[in-house]
């Protein structure tokens, strides 16, 4: 049988009790011409659901609220007197406490829906970043913060009333209002009247005098700023006369009270001017109730279903601010929400910034990809992966208790990491924001100023995520980023967050040389090692060193794809190899190799990073049906790269011919360069140009811009004397070449004397060769020519001595596995070092550095 709803309430005794106990004006008010009793049934029942699933203490809380409003509206409840006291309100106030919280609760609604919600004249909710209770001020009812700026500020009183409110300087209402008001204005700073207004919050209840005549001559007042005083009050109606001329009077006595000397009327009119009267009613029904239930549906809700669950909540949560005299902002309230279970949108005026850092995660985070598996075929399941749960474990726990610097040498597998540390993250609950720095600030000077896209700063955003959540910024690749003004901008960036309110942890990774000489950088990151992954070098640094992959990883994967199985034991066996088959990306060269069709047994043959990506070269690039048209491509586009100091580059910046185009194709196809998106099977992106992989451009480089030939290498130098600096790995590279170019290394170390005799280059420059020929010694004959040098040239400013102490500082990096491989052949010329030390006194303190490294090894 279907129920008669309407009947059933009017015939309800309590309600027709409750509705005859209402005074007229609020009878009206309720029944008026847009009750709706049907509307009202449905809301009661909604507040009668929300009211079942709050928890028992919020319960009790609401049952007391509401017995007290009853009291105050039944007259039962008599409002103490005010006590004159220095401040108005406070936590001990008994009486409209309720009330002055819903005006805090309704405000922080505005707050929430941002610049879509007007407040008050000029003022939206985005103006508001903070709502305090019980301030310590004059008038510390809610103080509202504007703009971000202590002083602009909405100083409110709020007290509930239950009749009319008189004005008349005998009215203990009025004129402590009028005092508090007086004593705010003379307190606050300079800049403050001019930024602050002070707001007399009243129910509609308190009378015509107070809601209509006070508020209207106020408004006049504002809009006739030229008139005297005594001309204004002649122009008025009785009862707005009546009403100004006693806020004159309290106004001039509480002053003269306050600092001795009578109000000037500019004074007068200033304080006049930043006064206001609104008028806020609340209860079942209410216009505010309303249009707070409004506002949430729209703009801040998930689910609209749950805007009367989260009114409740605001309310109750400005019931403990209120006794604790807390201060509250947009991100502190959204996390209470959340708190509660409750999902809320993005903020308004921050969603569409919201929106692209999900869309710039989604898309950073699908390019990571690739670096987390070994492409061994094209099937789906020839592509393996690693998996470095231990490493991943340690380093989200890192990441989830502060700001931390991902480090490790090239190739270590950061980008990997970095995806499964995002993953991991996103699947914990925890907010991800990921950021490729290449991609992001695409390494040009020129790049635009807001690299983002967004409209708010990005700690900014971040500070207004959805529910309230703190997450963890990530970037990768900061040294990818090799122009000193995109650099700048980057740190920058970071700083900000860092720095900032969002609360938000970041986390950044790097080369472990550019961390070594980046002092910027690790000045943005203080703080240790996490235990377990420190690197001594580190000191001071909050940092993760990547260690390579352990051997029983490598197990696993020989047991999974054998034919990697020759590779990885060849470099086992060998020393020299540098331990290249613990690195992930040289891991992944040999899978591409295998991929492409070299035999296991020619793979194993390799020994170095060097030889490795040679033979990679070779296959990739040398052996290419277009191999002449793939070289010229990569040439103009490292030439271009170069001269921008950019890691991708557009193919409009460039002139190339048809055959270049063809060329580049076959290099994106071999997986040197990167292959554009496609989107809904076309590609998207096509004209930008990257490689692969950051050591693929550093050793291209090395290939295409830099002179292999002894003397043209020395002279590319010093015509470009900062881009060994910038570009380390490529010249680590071109020096390896030379090393290689012939058995007696003459060549090789000819360049390493000549550039140790130039002054004027920097100090990185000057040590890379040594600091190569410490990791690659074998026999004595690889360090005769240094030794000739030094026999002939003494001194301590003499070139051959300077490469001696580089090398004997390289050395100490080489590990120990290499030193032993060439254990006999450091002690020989240790020995030699040792007869020049009679006619050669500068060779001491280097002999002491490489004896002190060989020693460790006997013991």
């Amino acid at each position: 049988m279907k129920l008669d709803r309407n009947d059933e309430f009017e015939s309800n005794p309590a309600y027709r009790r409750i509705l005859a106990e209402l005074p007229p004006d609020e009878r009206l008010r309720l029944l008026g011409h847009d009750f709706d009793l049907q509307r009202q049934l449905h809301k009661k029942s909604e507040y009668r659901r929300v009211v079942q699933a709050l928890p028992v203490e919020k319960k009790l809380v609401l049952l007391e609220e509401l017995r007290k409003r009853a009291e105050l509206q039944r007259g039962k409840r008599r409002v103490p007197p005010i006590p004159k006291a220095p401040r108005f309100g406070g936590r001990s106030t008994a009486s409209g406490v309720s009330y002055e919280e819903e005006i805090a609760a309704f405000l922080a609604v505005k707050m929430l829906s941002g610049s879509h919600a007007s407040v008050w004249e000029g003022i939206n909710g985005g103006d508001i970043t903070a709502i305090t209770m019980q301030a310590s001020e004059p008038v510390d009812d809610i103080v509202v913060t504007l703009y971000a700026d202590d002083d602009a500020r909405a100083y409110i009183s709020a007290k509930e009333r239950s009749g009319t409110i008189p004005l008349t300087t005998n009215s203990p209402a009025f004129s402590d209002t009028i005092r508090a008001f007086v004593r705010q204005f003379l307190a606050v700073s300079s800049e403050g009247p001019v930024k602050s207004r002070f707001i007399w919050a009243v129910p509609s209840a308190a009378g015509r005098a107070a809601t209509r005549h006070l508020s209207e001559v106020l408004d006049t007042h504002r809009m006739q700023t030229t008139e005297n005083l005594s001309g204004f009050v002649k122009s008025l109606q009785p009862a707005q006369g009546k009403a100004f001329k006693a806020c004159l009077a309290i106004a001039r006595d509480v002053w003269q009270d306050e600092t001795g000397t009578s109000p000037t009327e500019e004074e007068l009119k200033r304080l006049l001017g930043r006064m206001y009267v609104e008028v806020y009613d609340f209860g079942y029904g209410q216009r505010f109730e309303r249009q707070a239930e409004t506002e949430i549906r729209t703009h801040i809700a998930a689910d609209p279903t749950q805007a009367a669950t989260i009114w409740q909540n605001i309310k109750l949560h400005f019931r403990e601010v209120n006794r604790r005299g807390l201060r509250v902002t947009p991100l502190s309230l959204r996390a209470s929400l959340s708190a509660d279970g409750l999902v809320l949108k993005s903020p308004p005026d921050y969603s569409n910034d919201v929106a692209r850092l999900h869309d710039l995660t989604t898309r950073h985070l699908k390019r990571l990809q690739e670096h987390t598996s070994l492409p061994f075929g094209s099937e789906p399941g020839d592509k393996v992966h690693i998996d470095r749960g231990e490493d991943l474990s340690a380093l989200s726990t890192a990441a989830k208790a502060g700001h931390l610097l991902i480090t490790g040498e090239p190739g270590s597998g950061k980008s990997g990491l970095i995806h499964g540390l995002a993953e991991t993250l996103q699947q914990d609950g925890v907010p991800v924001v990921l950021l490729l720095a290449e991609e992001v600030f695409n390494s040009h000077r020129d790049a635009p100023a807001n690299p983002l896209k967004l409209s708010h700063g990005l700690d900014d955003v971040l500070g207004h995520w959805p529910n309230g959540e703190r997450g963890i910024l990530i970037t990768d690749a900061l040294d990818a980023i090799r122009d000193t003004h995109t650099q700048k901008r980057l740190h920058s960036l970071l700083r900000d967050v860092l720095e900032g309110t969002s609360g938000w942890n970041v986390v950044a990774s790097i080369r472990e040389f550019d961390l070594k000489y980046g002092r910027q950088v690790r000045e943005l990151f203080p703080g240790t090692g996490v235990p377990g992954y420190e690197s001594i070098e580190f000191a001071g640094v909050a940092h993760f060193h990547v260690p390579r992959l352990k051997e029983a990883l490598l197990d696993e994967l020989i047991g999974r794809r054998t034919e990697i199985h020759s590779f990885i034991e060849s470099a086992r066996r060998n020393p020299k190899s540098a331990g290249i088959h613990r690195v992930p990306f040289y891991l992944r060269l040999a899978a591409e190799l295998l991929r492409a069709g070299v035999s296991p047994e020619r793979l194993g043959d390799w020994s170095s990073p060097a030889i490795l990506l040679r033979r990679f070269w070779d296959v990739r690039v040398k052996d290419a049906p277009n191999s002449v048209a793939c070289e010229l491509a990569l040439q103009a586009i490292c030439r271009r790269m170069v001269e921008t100091r950019s890691m991708a580059v557009s193919m409009k910046e460039m002139t190339l011919s048809e055959g270049a185009y063809a060329a580049i194709r076959d290099l994106r196809s071999g997986g040197i360069l990167q292959a554009p998106p496609s989107l809904y099977g076309m590609s998207v992106g096509e004209e930008e140009l990257r490689f692969t992989h950051h050591l693929l451009h550093d050793y291209s480089i090395a290939r295409t811009s830099i002179p292999s030939i002894p003397q043209r290498f020395c002279a590319f130098v010093k015509n470009e004397p900062l881009l060994p600096v910038f570009y380390r790995q490529s010249f680590l590279f071109a020096l390896e070449e030379l090393w290689d170019a012939e058995d007696s290394r003459a060549g090789f170390w000819k360049v390493a004397l000549e550039l140790e005799g130039v002054p004027d280059l920097h100090s990185i420059t000057r040590i890379l060769a040594p600091v190569l020929a410490a990791r690659r010694v074998e026999s004595l004959t690889d360090l005769a020519p240094l030794l000739k040098e030094i026999s002939s040239n003494r001194g301590s400013n003499a070139a051959a001595v300077k490469a001696l102490e580089h090398l004997a500082s390289g050395i100490q990096d080489v590990d120990a596995g290499t030193i032993k491989a060439a254990a006999s052949t450091w002690s020989i010329f240790a020995q030699e070092l040792a007869r020049m030390l009679p006619l050669n006194p500068s060779v001491e303190s280097p002999l002491v550095h490489i004896v002190a490294r060989l020693n460790p090894l006997w013991q």
